[in-house]
């Protein structure tokens, strides 16, 4: 779990990460991201992963984690680039 709230940093929304790993769709993606952030993932892609409509996948991950699907990417990229720098 640590290493989950790590890889996404300190978002305001945990607690909805958290919830969306637990929905079997949205947390295929979820675990891609987190387990390869350099991947070239798009909201095609990671819809793909979970098995949705690119626009369902977008919404319902919007209204879960309270950021779009690629802002969530963006972050896991931060804060592996951080990690990296960190040590």
């Amino acid at each position: 779990v640590m290493a989950l709230r790590d890889a996404v940093g300190r978002a305001e929304g945990d607690a909805g990460l958290f919830g969306a790993l637990r929905d079997p769709r949205l947390g295929k993606a979820i675990v891609a991201v987190i387990e390869n952030p350099a991947a070239p993932h798009t909201v095609s892609s990671l819809a793909s992963a979970a098995s949705m409509s690119r626009s369902a996948f977008a919404r319902e991950f919007a209204a879960k984690l309270a950021m779009t699907p690629m802002a969530f990417v963006a972050r896991a990229r931060l804060q592996q680039g951080a990690d990296l720098l960190n040590g």
